[in-house]
């Protein structure tokens, strides 16, 4: 396996942090609060389409075209 470019590896770290801090900000509970490991809720659904999201994100950040879920190319639309 490749090992992962510096500058990506920095964006997404700088991201993480981000999101982390705003997280802290503005929705404290969500630590504890943990519906999306409940099965058959919306929130596991949306936490699982917001992961998609960002495997994705973080394919194209590595120069990868991800595959949609129905295999074909490119889940930004």
């Amino acid at each position: 396996m490749a090992a992962i470019d510096p500058k990506v590896a920095e964006e997404i770290s700088g991201r993480a942090a981000a999101l982390c801090r705003w997280l802290c900000e503005v929705a404290p509970y969500a630590a504890a609060d943990q519906r999306h490991l409940d099965e058959g809720t919306p929130e596991r659904a949306y936490w699982h389409s917001g992961y998609l999201a960002a495997l994705a994100d973080v394919l194209k950040m590595a120069g990868v075209t991800p595959m949609s879920a129905h295999g074909s190319e490119d889940m930004s639309s």
